[in-house]
């Protein structure tokens, strides 16, 4: 998946080259200069990694060229269960920030790596890893590339997270991702090479066109050993600061119920009706926490208290497990569906697509926290005027002790309050339903 969304800036990149003379980009007051031979090396290189590993199950790593993408960071450090990084720190010879160390590279958006400021400028090595925000290791987040500060409070990480740097005199990962200046081709060409050094094993080693001094931002070698650097999902704890992220397929239905067409029908399926129609007006926070939970950190916040209280957390989308630290998303083979998690002791996800335009029965599927089906009904449209919807179709679907409520977003509304925002809520009578 990475490795499809890096190839359009190599195409651009290696347009570039052919059109033109060697040009070179400034990055946390470094130089880079693109080349013919980047090109040569990157189609070396893709062939190459069709023989590496699917994947490296390491516990550490360290980098010396400094050329970590600044996602792949945080993904390391979370998902990917690495406890550790260790990098060269980059000094930068830009006058602006002359002496100012930087960890890592990254050319979305143009952004630099971690910013470590003017810290201990004889030193070479750094160590990052998670902390809690009141480590006085802590990089301070205005320091933070944005594809970093963006992330480091929402999910799967928790909020009050930050990435603790340490000094270090050499760095002690057992596994090495190092420059090799060796290659058949000669001059400018080597290697990045990925090593144990406990057993001095060469686990992959990829062609490059870069220097030992001057590594090409986001380059191909580099990336594509770099990028395969993920533990497997429950071989590692997971980490105080963070979360699992878990996808789970949901089972099939029974036969001549599709999910993939969005309908249910037949003799053998109850209908149920919507009990009452209710135009609501809602506060900013009420509002946000039924459609936006996904988007505001405080939306985040709601879902882990809910997760520590009674042990589940509806994150829309997503079902947080607390007890067993993991953040459950259900994934559908086919198409897009409008599908919520519920919280509490019903814990599991519904699926609804909405009436939209069309005025006839609905289907709403219940699932389980583990994505497999329970049952599903027909939902009758209600007896009202289409555009009392204030919408195409429900965004959010919740269960109280009384009722399954589908909500629709309508949002501010001309001569109300602007403090307020307007939504419908439509609702079924949960002993009209199966027992869930």
């Amino acid at each position: 998946m990475q490795r499809i969304a890096y190839l359009p800036f190599l195409i651009i990149l290696l347009s570039l080259t052919a059109c033109s003379p060697p040009t070179g980009m400034r990055v946390g007051g470094i130089e880079y200069v693109y080349s013919e031979a980047q090109g040569r090396a990157f189609h070396a290189a893709s062939t190459e990694a069709e023989s590496l590993p699917e994947a490296f199950d390491i516990e550490s790593i360290y980098t010396e060229g400094a050329v970590l993408r600044n996602d792949l960071i945080m993904e390391l450090l979370s998902i990917r269960g690495i406890k550790f990084i260790e990098t060269q720190i980059r000094r930068s010879t830009y006058e602006p920030t002359e002496g100012y160390g930087y960890l890592g590279m990254s050319y979305i958006r143009g952004e630099p790596g971690l910013n470590i400021g003017r810290r201990e400028l004889d030193k070479t090595y750094a160590r990052i890893e998670l902390s809690e925000s009141n480590d006085p290791r802590c990089i301070q987040k205005s320091w933070l590339p944005g594809s970093i500060a963006n992330r480091i409070d929402y999910p799967p990480f928790l909020p009050g997270t930050c990435i603790a740097l340490t000094i270090i005199d050499q760095p002690t990962s057992r596994y090495r991702l190092i420059y090799e200046g060796k290659h058949d081709w000669g001059p400018p060409f080597g290697h990045w090479t990925l090593i144990d050094v406990s057993s001095g094993n060469r686990l992959g080693s990829i062609t490059t066109a870069d220097s030992a001094e001057r590594p090409q931002n986001g380059n191909t070698g580099h990336s594509f050993l770099s990028w395969r650097i993920r533990r497997a999902p429950g071989s590692f704890p997971i980490h105080p600061q963070t979360v699992l992220r878990r996808i789970v397929q949901p089972t099939q239905v029974p036969e001549g119920l599709s999910l993939t067409k969005g309908w249910a029908d037949g003799p053998s399926v109850k209908r149920v009706t919507i009990e009452s129609v209710e135009k609501v007006f809602l506060n900013k926070e009420k509002y946000n926490d039924i459609f936006n939970r996904q988007i505001h950190l405080e939306g985040w916040i709601a879902t882990i208290n809910d997760a520590k209280q009674a042990r589940w957390g509806s994150h829309l989308t997503e079902l947080l497990d607390w007890k067993q630290r993991t953040l459950t998303h259900l994934e559908f083979e086919h198409g897009k569906y409008g599908y919520w998690s519920s919280r509490g002791v019903e814990a599991g996800f519904f699926v609804f697509q909405g009436f939209g335009n069309k005025r006839s029965a609905n289907p709403l599927y219940r699932f389980d926290t583990e994505g497999r089906f329970l049952w599903v009904v027909l939902v009758e449209p209600p007896d009202v005027d289409p555009t009392e919807f204030c919408g195409l179709g429900p965004y959010n679907v919740q269960a109280t002790s009384d009722y399954v409520i589908l909500h629709v977003q309508c949002g501010y509304v001309a001569g109300h309050s602007r403090e307020e925002q307007a939504a419908v809520a439509l609702k079924i009578r949960r002993r009209d339903l199966p027992r869930f």
